[in-house]
């Protein structure tokens, strides 16, 4: 049976391994106002987790992964967002820099192509981003 070492989002929905070999997880957590996206990055040396909150509220999540850029990618589907968060390796703060796209975004993957794929099912579509 697995032990539990992160919590604290209402939902998770995604989770990648980040360049700097970390953990991240995305989710969401009801608050008054409607919702917060947070992301949360574990160190499964220490267990310590680190906490970014997606500055958009009620932006959803869903979808998460490692850029091409080393810098983590993520879906904002409620926002008709997808967004990068730039960490480093030896701090616990982060910058959020968003990109509107046409249609709610769900699953997100760097491609061999080196761009970011993105479905968008509300309609029926994959999409690409050039994250240059």
């Amino acid at each position: 049976m697995g032990s539990v070492v992160a919590t604290g989002t209402d939902t998770n929905t995604g989770l990648v391994t980040g360049a700097d070999v970390r953990l991240y997880t995305i989710g969401t957590t009801a608050v008054s106002t409607g919702s917060e996206t947070h992301i949360k990055r574990l160190d499964t040396t220490t267990n310590t987790v680190d906490d970014f909150q997606v500055p958009k509220v009620n932006a959803g999540s869903d979808g998460i992964t490692v850029g091409p850029d080393g810098f983590i990618w993520f879906t904002e589907p409620d926002a008709l967002r997808i967004g990068r968060l730039e960490t480093h390796v030896y701090s616990s703060t982060g910058q959020f820099v968003e990109f509107p796209v046409p249609a709610a975004p769900a699953g997100i993957v760097t491609g061999p192509d080196g761009n970011l794929w993105f479905t968008e099912p509300t309609a029926g579509k994959i999409a690409r981003f050039n994250p240059r």
